[in-house]
């Protein structure tokens, strides 16, 4: 089932908010900020939003095969784009209490709105449960002055590096 951009009337959205990235996105994401942080600390890298597997099948190429996990709520991983089958768990991601790795980076494109707040939420709970980093693809007004959800990235947890597509995703 295909739902509508995020902005269109309710009723033409995909119930789970499912709105999957092309890869491409991820391309520019490593090559603007690279891997070296999970390659020197050997760490995995979790996408607990998975969806096809686009964040996966794009990093596993560069030496993380057999180190990429993937979790939703459903399992739609298009698993041909991968050299090594990714670990996959159906989860539901704001329920989990411990990360499935002890060294671990997110890497991820949260649901922005099926439920509201659930995009601060899946952000705050990926702050809490990597030992690295978190990767999310956000929509720009998420950190916008002057609106409340702004405070997650504004206050609390400001981005140590924004990148933003000029193509929209």
């Amino acid at each position: 089932m295909r739902g509508d951009i995020s902005k269109a009337k309710k009723a033409n959205r995909h119930p789970l908010d499912w709105y999957v990235e092309e890869g491409w996105e991820w391309d520019q994401v490593i090559a603007e900020i690279g891997l070296d942080i999970e390659r020197e600390d050997d760490c995995a890298i979790w996408d607990p939003c998975a969806g096809f597997g686009h964040a996966g099948s794009r990093i596993e190429p560069y030496g993380f095969e057999g180190r990429v996990i993937l979790s939703d709520l459903v399992e739609n991983v298009a698993y041909d784009a991968f050299a090594v089958r990714p670990r996959f768990f159906a989860a539901d991601f704001l329920e989990q209490s411990e990360a499935p790795a002890e060294r671990l980076s997110i890497w991820f494109n949260p649901p922005y709105s099926y439920k509201p707040g659930i995009l601060e939420a899946c952000v705050r709970q990926a702050m809490r449960l990597a030992t690295h980093r978190v990767v999310a693809l956000v929509p720009l007004k998420w950190t916008a002055a002057g609106k409340k959800r702004s405070r997650l990235f504004r206050h609390d947890h400001a981005p140590e590096l924004q990148l933003i597509f000029t193509e929209r995703p």
